[in-house]
């Protein structure tokens, strides 16, 4: 059975603040009437997880997106390139 989305007529003396008070408190959407047609629906929005996302997600990429918007493509290209002339590996002479 799907329950019945709760709705208010909307009047002169309906105060928003009320409704957003019902919405907050019943976590459920409510349809606002005026005249007896659908206007507007007011819904919770979902809060946010506080666990990461995914690794590989479009969730994951979309929240660390900025994550590097202050680092400059040439001076980390110019790093890497610097590192790749470095020898990785010591051999010891005998």
């Amino acid at each position: 059975m799907v329950a019945e989305r709760r709705t208010i007529e909307l009047t002169d003396s309906t105060r928003l603040i009320d409704v957003v008070a019902v919405v907050e408190s019943t976590h459920q959407p409510i349809e606002l009437h005026r005249a007896g047609k659908v206007i507007a629906i007011v819904s919770p929005v979902e809060s946010e997880s506080e666990e990461d996302p995914p690794k590989g997600s479009a969730e994951a990429w979309l929240k660390y997106a900025g994550a590097f918007a202050d680092v400059f493509t040439d001076e980390v290209m110019a790093a890497l390139e610097a590192q790749r002339r470095v020898p990785s590996r010591t051999f010891d002479s005998e």
